[in-house]
Parts: structure tokens; C-alpha cells; sequence
């Protein structure tokens, strides 16, 4: 389920790979096209949607929760982003676990 290194942060060092695999908290974004769909997902976040990084990335924002503005140190947008630190695993649920 991890996100192809082609647009993973896994270039930006020890950190951007933590976020990416091993934190303990999900995070999403999306891009600023008129429809806006899903252009990242960390692991844990794919783990609690049961969707693949490729299901992800195509999937509408308009399907999700509020959002922060993503904006890089010049001060344009790029899009917004989420991080969520607790879930209910439904899966459980759905299994009478």
C-alpha cells in the first residue's frame, strides 16, 4: 500500500519517510483543480481507508472531511491537507470483532 517513490516525500530525507510509513496518525492532501481529488496519503491513512495509494489518488475531495490550506514558503497554494490522530477500525465492526 505505500505510495510510489515517484510522489512520495521519501526525497525529503528521515522525516518525510516516518511520515510517510511509520507515523502513528493519518495525512492527507489534495490539489487545487476544480474537482479536487486526493494527490497524497500516508500509510496509516491507506491502513484506515483500506484504499491503495492508486485508489487514493484518484479519489474526489468532495468525499472527505474539512481540510488546511497546504501553502509552500513563497505563499502559494497547492492544495490542502488533513491529519487525523484516532480512528474506530470498522473493519472490526463489520466482522464482530
Amino acid at each position: 500500500m505505500r505510495s510510489p517513490t515517484t510522489t512520495s516525500p521519501s526525497h525529503g530525507g528521515e522525516t518525510a519517510r516516518r511520515l510517510d510509513e511509520d507515523a502513528p496518525f493519518g495525512l492527507l492532501a489534495h490539489d487545487t483543480s476544480a474537482d479536487p481529488i486526493f494527490i497524497y496519503a500516508n500509510s496509516t491513512a491507506q491502513r484506515c481507508f483500506e484504499y491503495t495509494w492508486h485508489e487514493f489518488v484518484r479519489l474526489p475531495f468532495r468525499l472527505s472531511a474539512a481540510m488546511w490550506n497546504l501553502v509552500d514558503a513563497d505563499g502559494s497554494q497547492h492544495g490542502q491537507t488533513a491529519v487525523f490522530r484516532s480512528w474506530t477500525d470498522v473493519s472490526e465492526d463489520r466482522t464482530g470483532g
